[in-house]
C-alpha cells in the first residue's frame, strides 16, 4: 500500500472521530451536562471512535509494508 493511501486512511479515521465526539458532546449538552462534561464526553468519544476505525483499517488492510 502507498504512503499517501496510509495518510489518507488515517485521515479518514480521525474525521470519523471527530464527528462522532462532536456528536457525543451536543448530545451530552442536550441532556443538560455542563459544558465541561460535554468536553469530556467528546473527548472519550473521539479517542473510542478513532481507535476502533484504525483497527478496523489495520484488520482490513493488514500491516503490509
Amino acid at each position: 500500500m502507498f504512503p499517501s493511501v496510509r495518510v489518507l486512511l488515517a485521515v479518514v479515521a480521525i474525521l470519523i472521530g471527530g464527528l462522532v465526539g462532536v456528536v457525543a458532546g451536543v448530545l451530552a449538552v442536550a441532556d443538560g451536562a455542563s459544558t465541561a462534561s460535554a468536553v469530556k464526553s467528546g473527548g472519550r468519544a473521539f479517542g473510542a471512535a478513532t481507535a476502533l476505525a484504525l483497527t478496523l483499517i489495520i484488520f482490513m488492510f493488514g500491516f503490509g509494508q
